[in-house]
């Protein structure tokens, strides 16, 4: 888990989204970003991330992540 405070830098800058990619050895373009903002997935889609809006309280998470992985393989 990648921590704002520790890293000192918060979405939507992108830093922290290298710093994750870095720390978990994650192929961003492989990877799929969750998020409700949809400023925060457009920085993340500009640096190569696959990105997704959910709203909270949304019934559609398990089935946006189930769609993904059937795509993936």
């Amino acid at each position: 888990m990648v921590k704002s405070y520790e890293a000192r830098v918060a979405k939507p800058d992108k830093k922290i989204l290298d710093i994750a990619a870095k720390e978990f050895g994650i192929n961003p373009e492989k990877t799929l970003f969750i998020d409700d903002s949809p400023y925060n997935i457009a920085v993340a889609k500009e640096l190569g991330w696959q990105g997704v809006e959910v709203k909270p309280g949304s019934d559609s998470l398990v089935k946006i992540i189930e769609d993904y992985i059937s795509l993936q393989y």
